[in-house]
């Protein structure tokens, strides 16, 4: 399942979307092949093998509690409007016939159901949700409000998707395309917020800063080790070493840089003095934290804990 695309503060949960009217949609048991299933009215990309499969093997343990929406095109055909993952199902299954809902609306009326029903859902990936705000908005004059009432986003949630596709840089906008995993809305929007030609140096800067803090998360820093010592006591930087950030009155410790860990280690191993269990253990400890080595088992097991 995709991870959702925007915070709570970013959604108006007092506005009914489209979704909750689709529920009052009388039902009818359709043919299949009456039912036209045009993948350009779904705002998601086409399904793939796996995830047709997985949603087969979904729905064969499970029912199918809401049906796929279809509007009326007069033929005697139906245009599928919504639920194009549960049709396929339906397809895989080689079903005859199938229960539908049927709605009635103009053409950006059954864009914005597709729209209600996938960010209802939170199925969209940040890229499809914004290609389809623009495709409305721009494209098909839909107004901001009534995307907003659609959907349950707030106008100001529209606007920082339609700066995203106006201003982005084509390379930065592909990187989206493609789902990188780090640039969410929040960070593209920021991103592009500078000039077309900075965009891609920012980013690249930002990743690199990404990449640092994550080294630190699991325990060590190279920029920590290489940081000039400047003007500062040496006790301010051994503190900035240990203690993270403040943040609420909480302080978290960090791992020591490696540094101070291969001093130590050689410090131990030319230490023949020592108690032998006692130097056995700390070397054990010290190649574990540098090199992840399994610790000695007179460390490792539940009666040292």
């Amino acid at each position: 399942m995709k991870r959702p695309i925007m915070n709570e503060q970013d959604v108006d949960l007092d506005t009914p979307s489209l979704e909750q009217e689709e529920e009052t949609a009388p039902l009818a048991e359709l043919r299949l092949d009456s039912v036209v299933a045009d993948p350009r009215w779904n705002c998601r990309r086409p399904y793939s093998e796996e995830e047709i499969t997985q949603a087969v093997e979904r729905f064969t343990a499970e029912p199918m509690l809401h049906p796929p929406s279809v509007c009326p095109l007069g033929d005697g055909r139906f245009q599928l409007v919504t639920g194009f993952l549960r049709f396929a199902v339906m397809q895989r299954k080689a079903y005859d016939v199938g229960w539908f809902r049927l709605i009635r609306g103009s053409q950006v009326d059954l864009y914005l159901w597709n729209l209600a029903e996938n960010t209802a859902r939170r199925a969209l990936s940040g890229h499809e949700l914004v290609e389809r705000v623009w495709m409305l908005h721009e494209q098909r004059g839909v107004p901001k409000d009534r995307l907003a009432q659609a959907c349950g986003f707030k106008v100001r949630y529209l606007n920082r998707l339609l700066f995203i596709k106006r201003r982005a840089h084509p390379e930065l906008y592909e990187l989206f395309r493609r789902g990188h995993p780090r640039l969410s809305i929040a960070r593209l929007a920021r991103l592009v917020g500078h000039e077309p030609d900075e965009q891609m140096q920012e980013f690249r800067r930002s990743e690199g800063l990404l990449e640092e803090a994550q080294e630190v998360e699991q325990g060590f820093s190279e920029r920590l080790e290489d940081e000039p010592r400047g003007t500062r006591s040496t006790d301010d930087e051994r503190r900035d070493y240990y203690r993270a950030p403040r943040g609420r009155g909480r302080r978290r410790r960090r791992f020591p840089p490696r540094r101070q860990v291969r001093r130590l280690l050689e410090a131990h191993e030319r230490a023949a003095d020592l108690p032998s269990q006692y130097r056995r253990g700390a070397i054990g400890l010290l190649r574990h934290l540098l090199d992840g080595e399994p610790l000695p088992e007179s460390l490792s097991s539940d009666e040292s804990k």
